[in-house]
This record gives structure tokens, sequence and C-alpha cells, in this order.
């Protein structure tokens, strides 16, 4: 019984086996690599899983942000101002700058090149992957530097 009296049901066998299948996307990914098997099935636990088809704007420039992507399949193109920056595959992080600072508005537009699949990071979800998961933040900080020095 849970502490309201109501009764507590084990997950279901389909939410085991997502949880399982995002647990071992995650260890594929630089992101989650330092994690451990553990680590990485309580991360997965924070992220539903989405599809995205090919054409789709996921961020859009100039806009305020409340989620973020994790690209599991698929690529993405990066632009702003229109000019194309860069193209982001698999494992790729996507708009986290947005929910690092909700104040400021989106740097860039990102859109689906091809179909994707991809975690979606709401803020609540960010905020414990990175208070709960210091490797993990260490590597978005790592990613995030390199972005800024190859914009220089």
């Amino acid at each position: 019984m849970g502490k309201d009296g109501t009764r507590v049901h084990p997950p279901s066998r389909s939410t085991v086996m997502a949880s399982r299948h995002h647990s071992t996307t995650l260890a594929q990914m630089p992101l989650f690599a330092a994690c451990t098997d553990r680590e990485r099935r309580q991360i997965a636990a924070l992220f539903d899983e989405t599809a995205v088809p090919a054409g789709t704007v996921l961020v859009t420039e100039g806009e305020l942000g409340d989620q973020a992507f994790i690209l599991i399949d698929g690529t993405a193109d990066v632009s702003t101002s229109g000019e194309y920056v860069a193209t982001l595959g698999a494992g790729d992080l996507v708009g986290e700058m947005a929910l690092l600072d909700r104040s400021q508005p989106r740097s860039a537009t990102v859109t689906a090149r091809t179909d994707v699949t991809a975690f979606v990071v709401d803020p609540r979800s960010f905020e414990q992957l990175l208070t709960r998961y210091p490797r993990v933040s260490r590597q978005i900080a790592a990613a995030l530097a390199r972005r800024l020095r190859a914009a220089s």
C-alpha cells in the first residue's frame, strides 16, 4: 500500500522494457558513457521518447524554450539567422541552453533533416540530470565549451 492507502502497482512489463531499452541507448552515447548501468537506468526514467518527422522544427531561434532533446536516431540541421551552421546526430543534445538560462531566447533553429527519434528533456528532468549526475553535468559543460570554441 502507498502512504495514502492506495494500492501500489509494480511497473508494467512494457515500462520496464522501455526503461531497459532507453538505458541501453544511453550507454552508446558519449554524454552518458561515464555513468554506471544503474545511473543510466535512473536517467532513462527521466525521459520520454518521441518521433519527429523529417522537416519538423525541434527548436526555433528567438523563442523561449521549455524543452531540450537528445537525438537517438536521425540527423538535424542547426541554423542561425537562416544560415546553416551544423548537422547533429545520435547522442547530440539540442536546446539545452534554453533550459540553462530560461530568460533568454533560443540561439538557433534546429530542424529534423531526416526522421528523428529523440528523448524529450523537460526543465525538471534537466535540473535532476544536472544535480544528481555530476559526470553528465561535466560532459554537458565540455560540449558547450567545444561549441563556444568552434563559434569563435
